[in-house]
């Protein structure tokens, strides 16, 4: 699936297929995780502890606000998609483990994710990564200095300004990580995540998600040689 702002159906229909063999412990991996709310949609819909400790994407919400400073936050902590007014999502909440990896390559958005989660609900469940994915673990990734809490499209560029940022790719991320399988792995990388899905190809060839899903590229960032948008999106398989 692939859009701006995605809506929940699929989402919806997803969540009540069998979990299979996995179930009893779910991943999920977030490349591009910035303010964490697909962590706490994740949460919502699996999580059995979602009974007796609830989290809601208002007091999430909250919590990045209080821990950004300045003005920034206010204008940019609750989504672009107002993520932080959506409604609380319905799913089997069987599972009794969950396992989550937040990759988050803008330094200063990492930092305050690590933050919201130690105080959260989540904390114990969610790993957060301060890494950038790509095709390469040489691709030349740069955090601009002057980035402000909660910002997304210009965190991050090719352009050697700024310091840069550690990068890895989602095959090598699996087997470092000793992911088995993920239930669900999001990539909402501001235009890379052809570069993203390029760097994945033999976790999907292996089949060690169940689905897989991308954001529509904002900014027309350009592939690798090889690698076109539409070539790169069809190495996607979704399989339940």
């Amino acid at each position: 699936h692939h859009s701006h702002c995605p809506g929940e159906q699929w989402h919806e229909e997803i969540a009540h297929l069998p979990h299979g063999r996995h179930g009893d412990e779910l991943h999920f991996v977030n490349i591009g995780a910035n303010k964490g709310y697909n962590l706490v949609a994740f949460y919502q819909r699996y999580a059995r502890a979602m009974q007796a400790q609830p989290l809601s994407f208002r007091r999430w919400h909250d919590l990045l606000r209080r821990n950004s400073s300045g003005d920034a936050c206010e204008a940019q902590c609750c989504g672009v998609c107002n993520d932080c007014r959506g409604a609380e999502r319905r799913g089997p909440r069987d599972a009794r483990r969950l396992r989550m990896h937040a990759l988050e390559a803008a330094p200063v958005n990492a930092a305050i994710l690590r933050r919201v989660v130690q105080q959260s609900e989540l904390a114990g469940l969610v790993t957060v990564h301060a890494t950038g994915a790509s095709d390469s673990v040489d691709a030349p990734l740069y955090a601009r200095f002057d980035t402000r809490p909660g910002y997304e499209g210009d965190a991050v560029s090719l352009a050697s300004r700024g310091s840069r940022i550690a990068t890895t790719t989602a095959d090598l991320f699996f087997e470092a990580e000793r992911i088995p399988h993920a239930h669900m792995v999001t990539v909402d990388t501001e235009g890379w995540d052809g570069r993203v899905l390029a760097g994945m190809r033999a976790t999907l060839a292996a089949k060690r998600h169940a689905a897989a899903a991308r954001t529509r590229p904002a900014h027309g960032n350009a592939l690798p040689a090889g690698h076109p948008p539409a070539a790169a999106w069809r190495l996607v398989r979704v399989r339940v």
